[in-house]
């Protein structure tokens, strides 16, 4: 996928694997050149975070498909809508290790593209190597 294939604000599933069976649901928040943040939706409708997608991950892209629609219209009913965020910089990883450090958030990471392959926890430190030691592992 390419960044001109993303909207901001655009209601979206994300596939990244070739099976179809497991997508990411959510509003574009923010696009570069190698990630797209979304701010996740789960499936009865509510906020579910953000998540980080590595554009080279992403095999399908859906947009006002029924689903898609169904879980909009249940958000409505609901009463529930995105958040506003402000990303002012281009470097997701940090912006969200920031964002666990100074809320106490929790953060989940997929290494290596493996769903068995997670950790998650409350960031209290982090450096720049960190940072490139995460990017290099999802890219091998």
């Amino acid at each position: 996928m390419k960044k001109k294939d993303f909207k901001l604000n655009e209601f979206v599933a994300i596939y990244t694997n070739s099976d179809l069976e497991n997508f990411g649901l959510g509003y574009v928040l923010a696009i570069n050149d190698e990630f797209l943040l979304i701010q996740s939706v789960d499936p009865q409708a509510e906020l579910d975070g953000v998540t980080l997608y590595d554009i080279d991950d992403i095999v399908l892209i859906e947009r006002g498909t029924n689903y898609c629609k169904k879980i909009e219209h249940l958000m409505k009913i609901k009463g529930i809508k995105p958040k506003e965020y402000f990303i002012n910089q281009n470097d997701y990883i940090s912006l969200l290790l920031d964002k666990s450090k100074e809320e106490h958030g929790l953060i989940n990471v997929q290494l290596l593209g493996d769903a068995k392959c997670v950790v998650f926890g409350i960031v209290k430190e982090f450096s720049k190597e960190i940072k490139k030691d995460l990017k290099e592992t999802n890219r091998n």
